[in-house]
């Protein structure tokens, strides 16, 4: 089996964010929402070296993401959300969000192996929003020297995921 592709993901201020296995592209977005949040799974625990393989769900790395020490409380249309948001360490840009209050036990209907079989994944998900990040591979393009702000990643519905 060839070793899994690495995607790199970037702030638009070219902090790098987060390293993964999986094409934020094709992970899937949260139903819930009236915004098109994106679910990406977590690894539960700091990797342990060890000869086996990566697991069928990928694996991500977090890497300039500060998490907020403070929950915010969303009001949403069925109700209320409390969320602990990721910023970027260099711009303070909110990424994402986790839910505070769905542990381990709740899970999140998506495509774990990529098998295209819907199934519930139970482990610790983070949700991106789709304008706060690009692909490594899109770096220079219509960002470059442009400065961002908190208005620049604001999700509206029908918009573009990430950039890749």
């Amino acid at each position: 089996m060839p070793p899994p592709k690495i995607q790199t993901y970037h702030c638009h201020c070219t902090t790098l964010l987060l390293a993964s296995t999986h094409t934020l592209t094709t992970l899937p977005r949260r139903t819930t929402s009236s915004s098109p949040d994106i679910i990406l799974p977590l690894p539960s625990s700091p990797p342990a070296p060890s000869e086996d393989p990566l697991p069928p769900s990928g694996y991500t790395l977090l890497l300039a993401l500060t998490k907020d020490n403070k929950a915010v409380i969303i009001r949403r249309e069925d109700g209320f959300e409390k969320r602990v948001l990721y910023r970027c360490e260099r711009c303070r840009v909110v990424i994402g969000y986790e839910i505070v209050g769905l542990g381990q036990g709740q899970g999140e209907k998506m495509d774990v192996d990529g098998e295209g079989e819907e199934g519930e994944y139970r482990g610790q998900v983070m949700y991106l929003l789709p304008g706060g990040i690009l692909g490594t591979s899109v770096m220079g393009g219509n960002w470059k020297g442009k400065r961002i702000g908190e208005e620049d990643v604001d999700i509206r519905s029908g918009g573009v995921a990430v950039f890749e």
